[in-house]
């Protein structure tokens, strides 16, 4: 059977030694948030759905209600503009790919 925990913990690790070098000494949580975001492509709706998710399995449900007030109020004015935004960000990111895979080969 496959032990994710330990896949997670050296997912984490690995991650770790390639974000943080020097005397910096991040925490798990730190690193598993930056690969949260990376992974959802910075989408703050689905980062903080997994956020939500987490809080909601360690039992924090009247803190979890009081979040959604706040994410709600949050994202409100101006989704279409962050939509927008973050369209363009992918389209920057697809960019800056293309050109470094030209610049490998």
């Amino acid at each position: 059977m496959v032990d994710h925990e330990e896949q997670l913990r050296q997912l984490i690790e690995k991650e770790k030694w390639k974000l943080f070098r020097g005397d910096y000494e991040a925490s798990d949580a730190e690193v598993l948030g930056i690969l949260i975001a990376r992974y959802f492509e910075f989408d703050g709706e689905r980062i903080f759905q997994t956020m939500y998710s987490a809080m909601e399995d360690a039992n924090f449900h009247t803190f979890n209600e009081q979040l959604k007030v706040l994410w709600e109020k949050h994202t409100a004015p101006g989704k279409e503009e962050i939509l927008a935004l973050r369209q363009q960000l992918k389209e920057q990111s697809e960019r800056i790919a293309a050109l470094e895979e030209k610049q490998e080969n």
